[in-house]
């Protein structure tokens, strides 16, 4: 399986090296990524909605401290080591976030623990009992038979996504499955997936985040295609028989 990871920019790396993919197709998948965030950034936090709270030590999380809770009826969620429990009711995920990793530097501090002054905390938004909205979506677009979002939901793989999205056409090179993703820092992260190795079980697949964009490229002979068919065909009426012999030439 290929597998290569990239920062806010145009190449995915890799330990082999590296594959660039076109300004075009990174801009379009950014452009989804850009506008979910600034749905969520408004977004005010409702009873029956399931967040993720990460607490982040020394570049490690401890298992205690990844907490997937659901907001109860009255806005309330509890979370370890906290001896209350936090109050969400008006919150944003942003205000929730901050609130949340000011009572666990109370809480480090209180126990002596060393790493008071050396943690993060993330809160990410998971699910939704209210009606969909941007942020419960992934998408799914490229050269897949029909380019959709689709209800995110535990358990959703990039090939489920695909396949609700009926499934890769003729021409995609589904070896190189872009999925772009949101990370910590608010910047965007790109892995290459190879969906036909996954087809065959040769390759582990992917579980989704909400907000994730899954883009199925053009392979290479449809790119070539449709350069001639812009730059060739389109501009200068040509056999393409005469064309067949000049390359064989």
């Amino acid at each position: 399986m290929r597998r290569s990871m990239g920062t806010l920019g145009l190449v995915l790396l890799g330990p082999l090296g590296c594959r660039t993919i076109s300004p075009e197709e990174f801009d379009r998948l950014h452009k989804i990524q850009t506008a979910m965030l600034e749905a969520q950034k408004d977004y005010v936090v409702q009873p029956g909605d399931t967040v993720l709270v990460t607490v982040y030590r020394g570049g490690a999380v401890p298992p205690e401290y990844r907490q997937e809770v659901a907001v109860q009826p009255d806005g309330k969620i509890g979370l370890v080591n906290l001896s209350a429990p936090v109050d969400t009711k008006g919150m944003t995920v942003a205000a929730l976030q901050a609130r949340i990793k000011e009572l666990y530097a109370a809480f480090f501090r209180t126990v002596g623990d060393p790493a008071a002054g050396q943690f993060e905390v993330t809160v990410q938004f998971l699910t939704s009992t209210k009606a969909a909205w941007l942020p419960d979506q992934v998408f799914v677009t490229g050269q897949v038979r029909r380019p959709k979002s689709v209800t995110y939901r535990r358990g959703l793989t990039v090939m489920k996504a695909v396949s609700e999205a009926e499934g890769w056409i003729y021409a995609a090179n589904e070896s190189r499955t872009v999925l772009l993703r949101r990370g910590t820092e608010g910047q965007s992260v790109a892995r290459e997936i190879d969906l036909a190795a996954v087809a065959l079980h040769e390759a582990e697949d992917i579980e989704l985040m909400p907000g994730d964009v899954v883009f199925v490229p053009l392979s290479t002979i449809a790119r070539i295609n449709l350069w001639v068919e812009f730059y060739v065909r389109g501009i200068i009426p040509i056999n393409p028989s005469i064309l067949r012999t000049f390359v064989a030439l």
